[in-house]
């Protein structure tokens, strides 16, 4: 009798098939499923790397993919309209009304149903993106988001309408590690709410959330965190001075520009040497806590009877660390382009102390850099109005 040939896959085990699966991508283990032993052991199998879709046919797709690949750990979704020819929205629970779309060319891409994220059992990884040639995409709250437990890290990007709940993500999403939401529609709750998440985030970046409020000092005693940014959140609140060397233990970046945090929005330039000095001394007590070089860290507020509405004018502060943990400040144009002398923290380091060179290098070579600057000469205060239209005529 004529004996039916044994395919090689025949002959593995399942544990075997789970293996030589692993080394594929997404796409590859989608594409290898031609049986039933290799859709089986499919279902087992660990997806390395990240899962994107970035199609039309968005809902279709992901659930097909969460069906038959339930262990991929990272997932992407990119929200883009392939023609091109207007809105794409993508409706969940209480939308924002879109009346200001009225006139406008709109087109609903099917809806995506979310909740065949929960098919994929061990995600720790999700980013949801909008391309720039679409013009909203999640619209309201997607609470199916809080279910996914198991998370570490969530990023949403140019969700301009989207409803984010701190009050059901921080309960629920107790590993969480690194949350990214820039440009959102609206936040409910605090930076208090997070509270729930003290030992495990690293990294929190709700850039542009008009409704987020807070103090900063809600924060303070988060072991893990690493890095803060809080850009053009007018409603957080706080105040550097209240900053001890127990607060922000692992802290590398901080940016809380546009914020009503005291220390970043100067009322008056008499306030800046003991702003620019606390600055200092939290730079100096937590040494791994990193700026460029230089990096603008505060600014007279607009309401300020010091500040004159002109862009040379020396309104902003920056600061720079010197070799040898040196810290020292000085008022510049917005452009940057005019600083004034260097007002330095701390004395200078001794012939045969510890980086004494280098520290001598890097202050001549910020000299050089001053040689040709309009404000040369001036360190506190900066020149005042009128001082500044004489030297501009002096120069002419």
């Amino acid at each position: 009798d004529d004996k039916i040939p044994i395919s090689p896959i025949d002959m593995l085990e399942e544990d075997e098939l789970v293996t030589s699966l692993g080394f594929l991508d997404w796409k590859g283990i989608l594409k290898a499923r031609v049986n039933r032993k290799l859709k089986e052991a499919s279902l087992a199998t660990p997806v390395p790397g990240t899962l994107t879709i970035g199609t039309a046919k968005l809902g279709l797709d992901l659930a097909r993919i969460a069906t038959a690949l339930p262990h991929v750990q990272s997932v992407e979704l990119r929200y883009y309209d392939r023609e091109g020819v207007g809105v794409v929205v993508d409706e969940g629970e209480d939308p924002f009304p879109l009346g200001f779309l009225l006139g406008a060319p709109r087109r609903l891409i099917p809806k995506t149903d979310l909740r065949a994220l929960l098919n994929f059992r061990n995600l720790k990884e999700l980013a949801l993106h909008l391309s720039m040639r679409a013009s909203i995409c999640l619209n309201g709250s997607f609470p199916v988001l809080y279910d996914l437990r198991g998370l570490q890290k969530l990023e949403l990007f140019r969700q301009s309408r989207f409803r984010l709940d701190l009050h059901a993500l921080s309960p629920n999403l107790s590993n969480l590690r690194h949350l990214k939401c820039v440009g959102g529609r609206e936040i409910v709750g605090n930076l208090g709410t997070l509270r729930p998440l003290r030992d495990t985030l690293e990294t929190l970046d709700l850039t542009s959330q008009q409704t987020l409020t807070g103090s900063i000092m809600h924060l303070a005693d988060f072991p893990c965190l690493q890095a803060l940014t809080l850009r053009n959140c007018a409603g957080v609140e706080g105040d550097i001075r209240d900053i001890r060397p127990h607060h922000f233990p692992s802290l590398k970046s901080i940016d809380l520009l546009n914020t009503r945090v005291f220390g970043i929005a100067i009322e008056s330039i008499a306030d800046a040497t003991a702003i620019m000095s606390t600055w200092g001394w939290l730079l100096m007590t937590h040494t791994c806590l990193e700026f460029d070089v230089p990096r603008f860290v505060a600014r007279l507020s607009m309401s300020s009877p010091d500040r004159w509405d002109r862009v040379d004018a020396p309104c902003d502060l920056e600061m720079v660390r010197a070799p040898g943990n040196r810290i020292g400040w000085r008022w510049t144009d917005a452009w940057r382009a005019e600083c004034c002398d260097m007002n330095w923290l701390g004395p200078e380091p001794q012939p045969g102390e510890n980086d004494y060179d280098e520290c001598i290098q890097y202050r001549r070579k910020i000299e050089e850099g001053q040689m040709n600057s309009l404000f040369r000469g001036f360190t506190h205060p900066p020149p005042t109005q009128e001082e500044h239209t004489e030297l501009q005529y002096r120069e002419e």
